[in-house]
Parts: C-alpha cells; structure tokens; sequence
C-alpha cells in the first residue's frame, strides 16, 4: 500500500496516508496479526471434517496460553471460550487417551463430574469405571501405559470391562465439529425470519424430522450408485 501511495496519481485521503507512514500504526498492525493467528488455528481445527468435539476442546483451551493480549481482549476470549466449553466438549476431552483434560481448569472437571453424574445411563459400574480411568488404575492403568494405541483402540479394549463408560466414550469421540456444524446450518433453515416464532420443542422436532430426510436421502443416492 505504501507503494501504490507513493507511485499513484489518485489523491488519498489524508488521513490513510498518514496511518501508513505511522510507525506506531504499524506495530499495531503487526501485533493484531499475532494476534489473531491462534484464533485462526482454532477456527482451522474447528472446521476441519475430521475434528472431534475433543479437537476443539483442546484448540480452546491452548488458546488462551497462546494469547498474549490486554487484558480486556483477554476477558473477551475467557468469556467466549466459557460458552464454548460446554459439558459435552469438556467430557469428550477428558475421555480423549491424549489429552485426558490435561490442559483444564478444577472449574472444569466439576463440570464434568456433575455431568457424569447426571447421566441417566451411567449407573453404580459406569462411575466406578469414571474413577478408574480419572486415576489410572485396573484396566486403564495398562491402556494408559499403551501410548501407542488410537482412540478407538483404546475404547475397544476397555468395553468388556466398562461398557457404560466405553459407550458414553463412544458417543462424545465420535461427534465430529463438522456434524454440528451442519445441524446448526439445518437449524437456521428451519428457524428462520418466516419460522421465528417455532418454540424449541416444534423447531427441534422439525430439525429432526428434515435431518432424518436428508440423510435417508443421501443414503438412497449412495445405494443407486451401486
């Protein structure tokens, strides 16, 4: 842009120019890029058609240790990260083999083991099973010591044993952010400016009725395909 400035016939106004040859202007510039690049890697692993709710989770919690901003830019992201950050993100990371919830807060791992604990089907053996992987001990105690093993894997082994656990596992490691992404693109189609006054209940059975269709329908294209 200083170029175009400085070999452009075009009158500019005043103030840009002044912006451009403004060395502290710059700096800001070049700080915002720094910036900004942990939110775009969040955002990149995000919309990924391979993340996991447990992948977004982790890109979450790093950003904040990424960012080294003033701290009302910093308030902005706690505050956005803790709507982000739901119980089912936050389950789905702790049960994840690699990151296990490493990187989380004690606020939340409360939010976790409430959520646990009010899961209708995790029973006496499914919070048992909740402690032994939170401590590493029995079965879990030999998984862990398996680095090697994948996810899926990893749960594999561990359903004989703990199938409550394995199978509230299976559901949250197999939710894909790009899944939701697309319930959600769904949702605004249903709920819409014409639709804004469907109440929850109707628009979500709505929701499930038109998501059931379009999947029943790819299915049959995928079918006639052979």
């Amino acid at each position: 842009m200083k170029k175009v400035l400085a070999t452009s016939t075009i009158v500019f106004n005043e103030t840009i120019h002044t912006y451009l040859f403004y060395a502290i202007f710059l700096k800001q510039i070049s700080d915002s890029i720094e910036l900004f690049n942990p939110i775009c890697e969040l955002i990149n692993v995000s919309q990924k058609s391979t993340s996991s709710i447990a992948d977004a989770a982790e890109a979450w919690l790093d950003l904040l240790n990424k960012i080294l901003s003033d701290k009302g830019f910093e308030s902005l992201i706690k505050k956005r990260q803790n709507y982000a950050l739901n119980k089912y993100l936050l389950t789905a990371n702790f049960l994840h083999p690699k990151y296990q919830g490493k990187k989380m807060k004690p606020e939340h791992k409360d939010i976790i083991e409430d959520f646990i604990l009010n899961y209708a089907e995790i029973g006496f053996e499914g919070l048992n099973s909740f402690i032994e992987y939170k401590e590493k001990t029995g079965l879990f105690k030999i998984l862990f010591e398996k680095q090697t093993l994948s996810t899926a894997a990893f749960w594999s082994f561990a359903k004989n044993k703990h199938p409550e656990l394995q199978g509230l596992a299976n559901k949250l490691l197999n939710l894909l952010t790009a899944q939701l992404e697309r319930v959600f693109s769904n949702w605004s189609y249903i709920h819409n400016s014409l639709r804004n006054h469907l109440n929850p209940e109707r628009s979500r059975k709505l929701l499930s009725t038109y998501y059931s269709l379009k999947l029943n329908e790819k299915t049959q294209s995928s079918s006639n395909e052979y």
